[in-house]
This record gives C-alpha cells, sequence and structure tokens, in this order.
C-alpha cells in the first residue's frame, strides 16, 4: 500500500509532534536535575549563580549530553528562573512559620 504526499506529511508531522514533546519533557527534567546540582555546588563553594560562574566553575558542559551545549544560556535562564520563585516561596514561608 503506498500512501499519498498528504498522509505522508501527516505521518512526518505526527512523529515531529511526538518528539518534540519527548525532548520538551527531558528538557525539563534536564533543568531540574542541573539546578539540584547547582545547589550543591553553590552550598559547597559559596558561590552565587552567575553565567559565567554556571559554565566555567560548574563545569555545565561536562554535566550535560553534548545536545545541549548550544542551549547553556536557555538552560541556565531556567534554572535562574526556578530559584527566583523558590527564593519568593521560601521567603513567605520562612516569615510565616517564624512568626508562629
Amino acid at each position: 500500500m503506498q500512501l499519498d504526499i498528504e498522509e505522508q506529511r501527516i505521518i512526518e508531522k505526527h512523529r515531529l509532534d511526538k518528539a518534540v514533546a519527548e525532548e520538551k519533557l527531558s528538557a525539563g527534567h534536564l533543568i531540574v536535575s542541573i539546578a539540584a546540582q547547582w545547589a550543591e555546588y553553590s552550598k559547597h563553594t559559596g558561590y552565587g549563580l552567575t553565567y559565567s560562574e554556571f559554565c566555567d566553575g560548574f563545569a555545565f558542559d561536562t554535566r550535560v549530553d553534548e545536545k545541549y551545549h548550544p542551549f547553556r544560556k536557555h538552560i541556565f535562564d531556567g534554572v535562574k528562573r526556578m530559584y527566583s520563585v523558590v527564593d519568593d516561596i521560601s521567603s513567605d514561608l520562612g516569615q510565616s512559620v517564624a512568626a508562629k
């Protein structure tokens, strides 16, 4: 059975959509994992989250698959955003717990 061009396009689009969904999930897991690794690194070194420290001292490229190297800035921004949200929540929580 031969597929016509439109059917082939539908299948290719489905495969691409599936690959994108899988990679989005993997990237999310990666960012969470890197954020946890950064927390340990920062706790032991005392260094704050800067792009240069993230790339060099923390040695980002050695911690991830090579396919993610071109996206280190995006991953850094993701980690930075996570820490911003966590700081807000932990500040509120810390204030509430201490006030009781």
